[in-house]
């Protein structure tokens, strides 16, 4: 399975991936979990969510992390950047 990660509240559940204001709007600190939430990605192969079943990290999800260099977004970075 890879590396898994018990993540809590970090992800709800594997669909707010494709909805973020659904922990947007519950999160006290939106910006720093978004910034976690893009780092259990990038790491991760399953997730563990706090309120859901586990989930594989679909290679989709990594590519809507944006990872600026200068003025463009290059994802194929990803693959060599660590936390």
């Amino acid at each position: 399975m890879g590396i898994i990660l018990v993540t809590g509240d970090v992800f709800e559940c594997e669909e707010d991936i494709a909805d973020p204001e659904s922990w947007r709007s519950l999160s006290q600190f939106p910006l720093l979990q978004e910034k976690s939430r893009n780092s259990v990605l990038i790491k991760a192969d399953t997730i563990i969510p706090g309120h859901g079943k586990l989930f594989k990290v679909a290679y989709t999800y990594t590519r809507q992390i944006p990872f600026k260099l200068g003025n463009f977004i290059d994802i194929n970075l990803l693959a060599n950047f660590y936390f």
